[in-house]
């Protein structure tokens, strides 16, 4: 390994360094945050006309070094009262953003500082010069641009008129305009002679319109029976357009523009997409003396994304409501004074796929007798259609002690089914994955509210929020297909298995370290012990420090001598899903003071930490863990590291060579508590605000995940997987978090005005 100035990093340069501490990557690529949030707001108007308009600035520098986001926003909202019967109004915001982000995870810096040797140099022995570019992420951080600068404009119109006493109109349009350019630069770096910089130049711009027109009648009749129905029609169009531009070999390494860039080396690409969503509704509202509640509605909702045949579908729901406390008989229960019971049912679809998934499409990139050819880059399904749910719910609002008490239980089961999945396809086909309408998934749960106001005084106030939810998820068909269908990446991530929930860890179990030498027999696929020759029943040896696993059948594998296939021997393992989670905020008041604290927490769910696999064990490779301090060796045989020198059982270890094993050894508890929200303030006195002329001061102390209590090592046990959480490998590897990036620690001080 060199240094990159013409001198070797040698064995006695890394214990100098290793004798001084090390290099500590994490610290280098890390620092103290700031964040400046500046916001305005003006309100008023005449009984004609009222008005809204606001802006601020926000100027966020992340605790990652070069990591800055940037936020200027404005708002306007104005309604007209033409007449006692017609409102004219229009809202409206444009808001820029500016976001400088630096590599993640897989991509480098801060992912690249958690797997970094910390025997290895931040700089070269001149103390200036970068050691080992590309793989540096202090380099990466200081030689690799990534800008993305945003302008968005929302804004709608709407007209509201009183046809006659009881039946109104309603009428709204709205735009949603994004532009986006995302400038990536890749620096040159000064000691690779074949270096040269690049830049990508990508533009992205969405329009989508939207426009919702539906009439809202309202009356009482006799003074016991009031009903409120809707009627009406909404409709969403959405384009997107995508434009990249590549260039590189750039002349002078200030420049930066693609249009600078060698034409030879200049390649662009560009897409478009978009979809149309169309409903019709209909609901209705009934109260019968104030306390006898009937609501019913139907939707028919069409979406472009699916088949010719099935773009509609069709959604009912119907609720009931009874307000008991308001029952005669209620007036005799004192400890009560508030109960109120729902029962809820309905259909709901869900459309999340995308664009043209239905029909498939051709790419113009492929390449025929040197020209241009269509290529075929989806696979179509003619039966594509919604994702249906169907769900019931029952709830109970209650108040107890005249309200020092109050909240609410909630009770729901939901059935989705047609679930709308990516089913990987063999490789042979020339596809990746088909979209289809298959299985079924529940969703069964409780959900608690409460509000107690324990101490309410003249000067002194506290109160105590606290919720708490319990789900069971539990995938219950998918109609034959295996766990490997809906997922791609090595064995051991998240799958999708029946009788289990969505993102289900499936892996070989664990069974320790080998304390001594020693002999196991081989078993067959079906735990059946194998014979040699002779019918003698086959042995194989195991070195001591050998990492051991279990077969689906119990029997004792390593990784050189498993019982068949070594990944055939999966199970499912832990659970994503907590039993439960949830928060609680106590808030106190004492005369102009006020303090607040809210704490969260979580229980029951396992997180398969990916990375630890090669931190603890992969050492000639990453940095390592302090747990392989406790690896195995003869004087410490009792222990659950394998042996350094690697764990897949030759008797030479010089010959053996790490292999990173998805196993029930790295799916660790992730329950936690966390002190998520404090904040202190004062409020300025009434006589003081008088004299100021101002409606109201306020000051504060605010900060943010202060405290974390939880057995789970790895960085955080929120911060999950570096992937969409709204696409599908979002939901099923989410529990399998790889070099992620933690939350940050904050500390605000603030002052809010009002005049």
């Amino acid at each position: 390994m060199g240094n990159n100035n013409g001198a070797p990093w040698t064995r006695a340069n890394a214990d100098s360094l290793a004798a001084l501490g090390g290099t500590d990557w994490i610290d280098a690529v890390t620092r103290l945050g700031s964040l400046d949030n500046v916001g305005l707001s003006a309100s008023g108007g005449t009984d004609k006309t009222t008005f809204y308009l606001s802006a601020g600035v926000r100027k966020d520098n992340g605790f990652l070094e070069g990591n800055t986001f940037q936020l200027y926003s404005s708002r306007a909202n104005v309604e007209l009262k033409a007449s006692d019967r017609v409102k004219l109004g229009i809202n409206f915001g444009i808001n820029f953003t500016k976001n400088q982000q630096v590599p993640l995870s897989y991509a480098g810096g801060f992912g690249k500082a958690q797997q970094k040797l910390t025997y290895l140099p931040i700089y070269a022995n001149d103390g200036e010069t970068l050691s080992e570019p590309y793989d540096n992420p202090v380099w990466q951080i200081n030689n690799r641009e990534y800008v993305a600068n945003i302008v968005r404009n929302i804004g709608n119109i709407y007209l509201d008129v009183e046809l006659f006493k009881g039946l109104s109109f309603r009428s709204e349009w709205g735009g949603d305009l994004l532009n986006q350019r995302e400038l990536e630069r890749n620096n040159r770096n000064l000691l690779d002679p074949n270096s040269a910089p690049s830049t990508w130049d990508r533009r992205v711009n969405t329009w989508r319109w939207t426009n919702n027109d539906y009439f809202t009648y309202n009356h009482t009749f006799a003074d016991i029976h009031n009903i409120v129905a809707t009627a009406g029609f909404s409709y969403e169009n959405s384009y997107t357009d995508y434009l990249g531009i590549y260039g590189g070999n750039f002349i002078k390494d200030n420049l930066t523009n693609t249009g600078q860039s060698d034409p030879e080396t200049r390649t662009t690409y560009g897409s478009e997409t978009g979809n149309k969503f169309v409903s019709t509704f209909a609901r209705a509202n009934y109260k019968f003396k104030d306390r006898y509640l009937l609501s019913a509605s139907v939707r028919r909702d069409g979406s472009s994304r699916f088949a010719e045949n099935n773009k509609y579908g069709i959604f009912p729901s119907i609720g009931l409501g009874w307000i008991v406390s308001d029952e005669p008989f209620f007036k005799k229960i004192k400890v009560l004074s508030y109960l109120k019971t729902r029962l809820t049912y309905g259909l709901a679809g869900n459309a999340n796929i995308g664009d043209f998934a239905s029909i498939g499409y051709y790419n113009a990139s492929g390449a025929y007798n040197n020209g241009i050819a269509l290529q075929p880059s989806t696979l179509s399904n003619p039966n594509l259609g919604w994702e249906k749910s169907e769900g019931m719910d029952f709830n109970i609002d209650f108040g107890l002690l005249k309200d020092r008490i109050v909240g609410s239980v909630t009770l729901y089961t939901k059935t989705a089914r047609d679930l709308l999945l990516n089913v990987n396809t063999p490789t042979s086909s020339g596809y990746s994955f088909v979209t289809q309408n298959i299985g079924k998934l529940s969703n069964k749960g409780i959900e608690i509210q409460l509000t107690t106001r324990n101490i309410s005084k003249r000067d002194f106030a506290w109160t105590t929020d606290f919720n708490i939810s319990f789900n069971r998820n539990k995938v219950l068909d998918l109609s034959g297909l295996p766990p490997d269908s809906f997922e791609g990446g090595e064995a051991g991530e998240g799958r999708v298995l029946v009788g289990y929930p969505v993102g289900q860890a499936y892996v070989v179990r664990s069974a320790g370290v080998q304390n001594a030498d020693g002999y196991y027999t081989q078993y067959d696929i079906n735990g059946n012990a194998m014979l040699d020759a002779q019918g003698n029943n086959m042995q194989f040896f195991v070195p001591g420090g050998t990492e051991l696993f279990y077969d689906r059948n119990g029997n004792i594998m390593t990784w050189l001598k498993p019982t068949g296939s070594f990944y055939d021997n999966r199970v499912a393992a832990g659970s994503p899903i907590p039993n439960f989670w949830g928060g609680m905020t106590n808030t106190f008041t004492y005369k102009g003071f006020d303090f607040s604290f809210l704490f969260s927490f979580q229980q029951g769910n396992t997180i398969y930490d990916d990375d630890a696999k090669s931190q603890i064990g992969n050492w000639r490779g990453q940095a390592q863990r302090a747990e392989i301090l406790n690896a195995w060796t003869p004087e410490n045989p009792n222990t659950d590291v394998p042996r350094l020198a690697g764990n897949q059982g030759y008797e030479d270890i010089s010959k053996e060579s790490y292999v990173s094993i998805n196993s029930t050894r790295f799916l660790f508890d992730g329950s936690y508590i966390r002190l998520r929200n404090l904040a202190f303030g004062y409020t300025l006195p009434q006589n003081i605000l008088e004299k100021i002329k101002m409606d109201k001061v306020r000051i504060y102390l605010a900060a943010t995940n202060l405290l974390l209590f939880t057995k789970y090592p790895g960085w955080d046990p929120e911060v999950l997987r570096n992937v969409s959480p709204n696409s599908q490998q979002g939901n099923v590897s989410a529990s399998g978090p790889y070099l992620p990036t933690p939350q940050a620690k904050s500390v605000a001080v603030g002052i809010n005005l009002t005049f």
